[in-house]
């Protein structure tokens, strides 16, 4: 495995590039999408090109290890989701003809967080980030995680009336992380300007599981109590019970218009499969 590291002022992330055979560890992605070409009385046209390139990486990883947990929380909530003031730092130098380079995470899935059931201290991760010659942004108020209750698996709350159920059984969570706010303007220069305009971060869970106790009436409770009804000004809360996989506990809401689906299978009786619930942290 070869390391590559990400970083901005006070937080930085090793991240182990690492794919099965066949697999994307990295790309780097070149384009000129500033070059303009001209219609002329010849076979061909004209072009000319004076503004920046458009470089983009994409790296897929793991982190291992008694860290592995910390180092994804720290990468999501320290590194990449707070307004940028400059760039981030992208250390490939481990990487054949590679080096060190400013980028941005200038979309709502620059970083990708994959966090599978069963395998301890393992957390998968994708980034897809953005070269830029330099950074204009500021800072931003945040709202830091709460402390979620004790216990184990993962549980959501409607807060207006403590509706709760807990998922507790093949827990899978997808975390995305980014802010799509950042604006890539063309220059004249070799790379693009980022401004970080003060907008949201989006952070976005995705989470799947198995509902044993009660399933159906809890498969119920969940689709009616919790996700149905109109939030007005009010949240959901998702909690990672005793802090599993290293996460806390965050204000959300349903976001999309498959947020949740249950599933019913023949011959799983006191069983009902939560495949998708997609939840986004809110600051209200």
């Amino acid at each position: 495995m070869v390391d590559v590291t990400l970083s901005r002022s006070g937080a930085s992330v090793d991240i182990s590039l690492l794919g099965e055979s066949g697999n994307l560890v990295t790309a780097r992605d070149v384009g000129k999408p500033t070059l303009k070409t001209y219609e002329v009385g010849a076979e061909s046209p004209r072009a000319n090109d004076y503004q920046n390139a458009s470089i983009v990486w994409t790296l897929a990883g793991i982190l291992i290890g008694s860290s592995a947990y910390a180092d994804a929380k720290t990468l999501a909530e320290d590194v990449i989701k707070p307004r940028l003031s400059g760039p981030l730092t992208l250390d490939a130098s481990n990487l054949p003809e590679r080096s060190t380079y400013s980028v941005a995470p200038a979309s709502e899935s620059a970083c990708t967080l994959t966090y599978v059931p069963g395998a301890l201290d393992v957390v998968g991760v994708q980034l897809s980030l953005a070269e830029v010659d330099s950074l204009q942004g500021g800072t931003q108020d945040s709202t830091a995680p709460g402390t979620p209750s004790a216990g184990s698996g993962i549980r959501v709350t409607r807060t207006e009336t403590s509706d709760s159920v807990d998922l507790t059984v093949d827990n899978a969570v997808t975390r995305k992380v980014g802010r799509p706010g950042i604006q890539l303007n063309p220059a004249s220069k070799d790379l693009p300007i980022a401004i970080d305009e003060n907008a949201p971060a989006s952070d976005t869970f995705e989470l799947s599981g198995i509902l044993l106790d009660s399933a159906e009436a809890t498969a119920k409770s969940l689709e009616e109590d919790i996700v149905k009804p109109r939030l007005g000004d009010t949240t959901l809360s998702l909690e990672f019970l005793g802090n599993t996989y290293g996460l806390a506990q965050y204000d959300v809401v349903p976001s999309g218009s498959q947020a949740l689906r249950t599933t019913l299978s023949a011959g799983d009786k006191g069983m009902v499969g939560v495949p998708t619930m997609e939840l986004q942290t809110v600051s209200n």
